[in-house]
């Protein structure tokens, strides 16, 4: 049998590029992760419609989740014929994206209660989330705990359902 490669070939075969090829691989994995993970993470908006048996009225409610790294923000805002009346905004850090379950556990630290309306009124709902949150153990004295479990999620349609732990409140949104 005659042997096709004499060998000096087998020689000459240099590693060095596989080596620089698979490093330059590795490189952008990592570039990749560390754009995806510092990026926004979950931004959605998500809508529910309330009737205020008391008052007597409708009013809708938006939650505006938005992810940033570490940061959050969830923005209630209490609509009344698309007219913002109140709104509560929180602001707290991700201290970790559990992706076996899809739930995003949150440590909310501070809160800004905005209302648009003299004197300012609230909705049975808002006040009972403030109650809340005023009542609510932490990790620390000066944070409330929050889960987002993602229950469905479709990207390309851009909608997902969500679940906020504690509460149970399930809200479909759109992904932004």
């Amino acid at each position: 049998m005659i042997n096709r490669f004499s060998a000096g070939f087998r020689n000459e075969v240099k590693i060095w590029p596989l080596i620089v090829t698979f490093m330059m691989i590795i490189c952008f994995c990592l570039g990749l992760n560390y754009y995806v993970m510092n990026g926004e993470n979950l931004t959605a908006s998500c809508r529910a419609n309330l009737y205020d048996a008391i008052e007597n009225r409708l009013t809708d409610v938006v939650v505006d989740i938005s992810t940033k790294g570490k940061e959050v923000e969830l923005q209630y805002r209490f609509l009344e014929q698309e007219i913002e009346q109140s709104s509560i905004i929180m602001r707290g850090t991700l201290l970790k994206l559990d992706l076996d379950t899809m739930t995003y556990r949150l440590a909310l630290q501070s809160g800004e209660l905005l209302s648009n309306i003299m004197p300012p009124r609230f909705p049975e709902q808002m006040s009972r989330l403030i109650e809340y949150t005023r009542a609510a153990p932490g990790p620390s004295p000066t944070s409330i705990p929050l889960n987002i479990h993602v229950l469905d999620m479709n990207a390309v349609q851009g909608n997902a359902v969500i679940q906020f732990q504690p509460g149970n409140g399930i809200w479909a949104c759109e992904l932004n």
